[in-house]
């Protein structure tokens, strides 16, 4: 107690003191106070600016945040916007589709048909009324549809006709038939004024790399074995003048836009051999122009706005030629298409037992859509068919789809690709080997669902087309362990040739299988004396993925089982 009272007199001494300090220089005094209120004001400057620096710190971290919270927002609205692009184009193939009935309305089909020795009349007239109301939406393509589509013959020139033309003109073909270009074109009009565009085109595809981008189009260089294709952007007419590029005009004289066309032009890879050279013989190339122009004129092959053909180089004394096109663009081929919907329609690595049911629902709808693509692929294969074409290279990534959402067929290889006489041969066997090639691409390189419903589409025609082709030795008596030699000389339509062609196509896309791809579904071909026939074989792993399965109707339509009753969806 003594302390505290000893402290506060002492404190009160000090005060006194420098009061009377204060008192005696009273100027000393008031340039401290001065001093210690300068300091006081410069202190609070810095505080306030030390708040402002930290005001403006958050504001800018605000509008960081809110610029990539819009950003976020764009993106997932650009994502929502793809999105939704593909659940538009994926409903242009599944309109009006309920997926669990008309599942189960093929399986209870398909096991009809399995076991058509059994009593299925009484089987037929119970789910009659329901197949009556569903498959309406989902119908199998059958032999009598394909008769109502019209295919007449048109007159076409000649080879001989054709290599004359081509000499001194520019040729177009639609579905109007083959003609030439017309009226004010300046140099093009002749083949001789396309030098400069052809030089152009080869330019670009020397100078660039596999798919590259140039200043007025985007070139692939290797779509295809020989040819380079260009898609041009939307050039002016001011712009394609300058670079002499040709006008591009219709049937009917209406100007065709750059961005819908394609350039198309034999890659200019020289080499002293011969089989190695890109550009090939005048009757060689004659005949790949005819087969182009031939699927444009009956409408199954893209338009051809212009063909020309030109001079390249001499090998061994011997005057080689190269073809640019003109064609008609497409959207997208076909094994795009199918792996767009794949992926979308595929369950993730690890599936939680939650959305187990949502996979299975998409694993049903990318059957459906399987099936849709290849009931619209039927009419083109018919059309082909029907004009004697049979196609060796049949493929998903030769097939494109359309502005008008049409499937269009492109590369026409002569080594792979035979124009029959149709009044001469019967076109059911060309069909059959059209589709066959196709259904084992679709089982061999892609998801097996996707598989299921596109060969389920076609087995019934398949099967009635099997019936109709028995003549065709050529085709039931290939075999699996034959590997003829690739023929790079003109397809004839001779018997040996067709069928060491098939044999051959077989055995390099299913048996070996291309460089670098992966197989969904292998085809493991059995070979021997006892082994069954390529075609049996190529059936069954086409329909089931499996060479052992056994279905009555199939064995009867390639003569390897019991005759068997067999009905289709009429």
């Amino acid at each position: 107690m003594w302390q505290k009272h000893k402290d506060s007199l002492r404190r009160e001494h000090r005060k006194r003191e420098i009061e009377k300090k204060r008192a005696a220089n009273p100027a000393k005094t008031a340039r401290l106070r001065k001093m210690a209120a300068e300091r006081l004001c410069k202190q609070r400057a810095e505080a306030d600016a030390r708040r402002n620096d930290k005001a403006r710190l958050i504001d800018a971290q605000q509008r960081a945040r809110q610029e990539q919270r819009q950003q976020e927002k764009e993106a997932q609205q650009n994502q929502k916007a793809a999105e939704e692009a593909l659940r538009c184009e994926a409903a242009a193939l599944c309109q009006d589709y309920d997926t669990d009935t008309e599942n189960r309305v093929q399986r209870k089909i398909a096991k009809l048909r399995i076991n058509s020795n059994q009593s299925h009349q009484s089987y037929q007239a119970k789910y009659q009324a329901k197949t009556d109301t569903n498959v309406a939406k989902q119908s199998t393509p059958v032999f009598a549809d394909l008769r109502s589509i019209n295919t007449p013959i048109k007159k076409l020139p000649s080879l001989e006709d054709l290599k004359i033309q081509l000499q001194t003109q520019v040729l177009i073909a639609d579905t109007e038939g083959i003609g030439h270009w017309e009226g004010n074109r300046n140099q093009f009009l002749h083949p001789d004024g396309w030098k400069p565009f052809i030089k152009t085109l080869n330019d670009a595809c020397l100078s660039s790399s596999s798919s590259a981008t140039l200043e007025w189009a985007t070139v692939n260089r290797f779509k295809g074995e020989y040819n380079a294709v260009f898609f041009p952007d939307d050039l002016s007419i001011e712009e394609a003048s300058r670079r002499e590029f040709p006008p591009i005009f219709d049937r009917l004289k209406n100007t065709v836009s750059y961005k819908d066309v394609v350039f198309r032009i034999t890659r200019p890879e020289q080499s002293d051999d011969p089989c190695k050279c890109r550009y090939r013989s005048l009757d060689h190339i004659v005949k790949e122009i005819y087969n182009t122009l031939h699927g444009a004129a009956y409408g199954f092959a893209p338009v051809v706005y212009g063909v020309v053909l030109f001079p390249a180089l001499v090998v061994k004394g011997k005057q080689l030629y190269g073809v640019v096109y003109i064609m008609e663009r497409g959207m997208r081929d076909l094994h795009s298409l199918i792996d767009t919907q794949t992926r979308r329609c595929a369950p993730p690595p690890l599936l939680a037992s939650k959305s187990h049911n949502k996979h299975c629902t998409k694993n049903k709808r990318l059957e459906y859509i399987g099936w849709k693509i290849a009931e619209r692929l039927v009419p083109l294969l018919y059309r082909q068919a029907r004009q004697g074409v049979i196609n060796f290279d049949s493929k998903p990534g030769n097939y494109i789809l359309s502005a008008e959402r049409r499937f269009l067929s492109i590369d026409f290889d002569v080594s792979m690709y035979c124009i029959m006489d149709p009044c001469e041969n019967a076109w059911e066997p060309n069909m059959v080997v059209n589709m066959l090639l196709l259904m084992a691409h679709v089982r061999c390189y892609y998801a097996e669902t996707f598989a299921n419903g596109f060969s389920s589409a076609m087995k019934s025609l398949m099967i009635e087309l099997l019936m109709q082709s028995r003549g065709a030795d050529w085709l039931f008596q290939s075999r699996a362990d034959a590997l003829p030699d690739f023929n790079p000389a003109p397809l004839d339509g001779t018997s040996v040739r067709l069928r060491r062609t098939f044999e051959l196509m077989c055995a390099v896309y299913f048996v070996k299988g291309c460089f670098g791809v992966k197989k969904a579904t292998p085809l493991m071909a059995e070979s021997g004396p006892l082994a069954p026939s390529l075609l049996v074989q190529l059936c069954k792993y086409c329909f089931y993925g499996n060479l052992k399965k056994v279905d009555s109707a199939l064995d009867s339509a390639l003569g390897c089982g019991p005759p068997a009753r067999f009905f289709g969806n009429a």
